[in-house]
């Protein structure tokens, strides 16, 4: 894939590799640099796709697309994205976490550390950690879902004491 810029709509220039990815590292993740990252969300170079999954302003189907790229490291980059996997499909996670084991462990870390996502509330993909044949992502699992737990109960007995 060969990348260019244009300054004034008068010179190009070529892009190196190594200047793409800093510049990708750079950039902004909003809607105004959206229409660039969704283009090198199919680099050819698994490193600028890595880079690009953790863009927060790519389109979840775009991010969705990625959670299955060749590369288990771009997927383990998009599930670092957690506003993304928050709104995956739970049938997704499932061939996401299925994939590799650093994926699971990955997703496990963000519920347990509570992203604030809310991706920490998704029981359906802690309910999927939990059956994993890794006991660290098992653990993680259990983990975060005493978490969860204990913040439902909090806010149970905050609505309650509220209410007297």
């Amino acid at each position: 894939m060969r990348i260019t810029v244009c300054i004034d709509s008068n010179e190009t220039i070529e892009i190196r590799y190594s200047d793409l990815k800093r510049m990708i590292g750079s950039l902004e993740a909003d809607d105004r640099n959206m229409p660039l990252f969704a283009a090198l969300a199919s680099h050819p170079a698994s490193y600028i796709r890595s880079l690009v999954a953790a863009k927060r302003c790519l389109p979840v189907d775009l991010l969705g697309n990625m959670a299955r790229d060749k590369s288990a490291e771009v997927v383990r980059c998009v599930a670092l994205n957690s506003h993304a996997v928050k709104k995956f499909d739970v049938s997704l996670v499932q061939e996401m976490i299925n994939r590799d084991v650093g994926v699971a462990n990955t997703i496990a870390g963000c519920i347990f550390r509570g992203c604030k996502s809310g991706l920490h509330e998704r029981k359906d993909i802690i309910q999927l950690l939990l059956m994993h044949a890794d006991p660290g992502v098992i653990e993680m699992a259990k983990n975060a879902q005493s978490v969860l737990e204990a913040k439902t109960e909090r806010r149970i007995s905050n609505a309650e004491s509220n209410l007297s």
